[in-house]
C-alpha cells in the first residue's frame, strides 16, 4: 500500500503539487523524500526496458529528477504496450494516474539544462577533420564549442569565417575551438568553400557534423522529443541551437551564452571572458566590470587582509590597496 502511494508522486510530480504534498502528508515525508523514493522503487526496473536509460542516468547524476521521471515515465509506458500513463488532471483529485489511449495523453518534452560547474557531456562525432572523442581530443587544453542552427545562414557564416580568422588568439591561450551545425560534414566542406569566398578565410578548426540532432539534445540545445533528418529541419526549428560553450581543462562547463538567431555573436567577449577565467583559476581573485587584461582586479573575500597586504595577482608585481568593502590588485 505504502508503494502504490509513493509510485503515485511519480505521475504527479512536478504539475500536481497539491496532490504530491497531500501524499506526502499521508506518508509523514517531506516531497522531495517522497520522489527520492519513488525513484529508487522503480527506476531501476524502467532503465531495463527504456532506450533512453544513459539519459536517465546522466540526468540523476546531475540532480534533474524531473528530466529522470518523465523518462522513466516514458519508458514504463511502453512497456505497457500502445498505451500509456499519463497523469491525473483534476488538481483535486488525489486518484493514482490513470491509464488512457497515447492520442489522450500529454507529451512532455525533456530538455536539459546545463549550469556553470557541470561535466560537459562526452560524445564521438565526425567532424570536418576526422572523427574525434571529444574529451580526449579536449585533452589538457581549453575548449570554445560554438553552435549553429544550420549551414549557409548569413549571420552564421560571418561568425564562422571570424572566428578562423582570430583563431590565433584563441590558441595563444591554449584554447582549442570546435563548431557544430546541424548538418553533415558533407554540407559542411561545401559551407566551408563558401565561407572562405565572402569572409576571406575557411574554418582552420574541426566543425561536427550533428545531422541526427543527437549532440544538440545531449546539450539541451534541442529538446529530447525532436526527431527528423537535419536537411528536412528549417533554420526556424534549430533556432536554439546558437550556444557558446566554454569548457576547462577538467571538462567542466564555465561559460554558456545562448543567442538568438538574429544577432551575430561577439568573440572578442569570449576572449575577455577566457582571460578572466584563466587569470581566475590561478589566483584568489574576481575581475570587475569590463576588466580587460592588465587592468586592477579584485581580490577574492576568502583572501585575509593580511594575506592580501603580502601577495599579488601578477606574481610579485604590485601590492594590494585595500578599501572599505573594496581589496583591490593593481594587475
Amino acid at each position: 500500500m505504502v508503494d502504490d502511494m509513493v509510485m503515485r508522486s511519480v505521475y504527479l510530480w512536478p504539475k500536481q503539487d497539491s496532490q504530491l504534498r497531500q501524499l506526502a502528508h499521508e506518508l509523514n515525508v517531506s516531497k522531495s523524500d517522497l520522489i527520492r523514493s519513488a525513484i529508487s522503487i522503480k527506476l531501476r526496473d524502467w532503465l531495463e526496458s527504456n532506450d533512453d536509460n544513459e539519459r536517465v542516468l546522466h540526468d540523476l547524476t546531475f540532480g534533474r529528477r524531473e528530466s529522470a521521471v518523465l523518462v522513466g515515465t516514458k519508458a514504463r509506458a511502453r512497456s505497457a504496450g500502445p498505451r500509456k500513463l499519463a497523469r491525473s488532471t483534476q488538481r483535486d483529485d488525489p486518484s493514482p494516474a490513470k491509464v488512457t489511449d497515447a492520442a489522450a495523453a500529454p507529451r512532455h518534452t525533456v530538455r536539459r539544462t546545463f549550469q556553470i560547474g557541470d561535466v560537459a557531456p562526452d560524445f564521438e562525432a565526425e567532424t570536418t577533420q576526422g572523427r574525434i572523442r571529444f574529451h580526449d581530443w579536449i585533452g589538457d587544453s581549453w575548449c570554445v564549442l560554438f553552435t549553429h542552427p544550420k549551414d549557409f545562414m548569413p549571420v552564421s557564416t560571418t561568425e564562422v569565417g571570424y572566428m578562423a580568422k582570430i583563431a590565433p588568439e584563441f590558441a595563444r591561450r591554449g584554447v582549442k575551438i570546435i563548431g557544430l551545425s546541424v548538418d553533415s560534414v558533407q554540407d559542411h566542406a561545401k559551407w566551408s568553400k563558401d565561407i572562405e569566398e565572402t569572409q576571406g578565410a575557411a574554418p582552420n578548426y574541426p566543425m561536427i557534423g550533428d545531422p541526427d540532432l543527437k549532440i544538440s539534445k545531449l546539450y539541451g540545445m534541442l529538446p529530447a522529443s525532436a526527431s527528423g533528418d537535419a536537411s528536412a529541419r528549417t533554420p526556424a526549428d534549430n533556432q536554439t541551437v546558437r550556444n557558446v560553450f566554454v569548457i576547462g581543462p577538467d571538462k567542466k562547463i564555465k561559460l554558456v551564452i545562448i543567442y538568438p538567431i538574429t544577432t551575430g555573436r561577439n568573440f572578442d567577449v569570449v576572449l575577455r571572458v577566457i582571460d578572466s577565467l584563466q587569470l581566475t583559476a590561478k589566483h584568489r581573485v574576481a575581475t570587475p566590470v569590463n576588466w580587460r587584461p592588465g587592468e586592477d582586479v579584485v581580490i577574492a573575500g576568502s583572501v585575509s587582509d593580511e594575506e592580501a597586504a603580502n601577495t599579488s595577482a601578477s606574481d610579485g608585481e604590485g601590492r594590494a590597496r585595500t578599501r572599505p568593502g573594496r581589496r583591490i590588485y593593481p594587475h
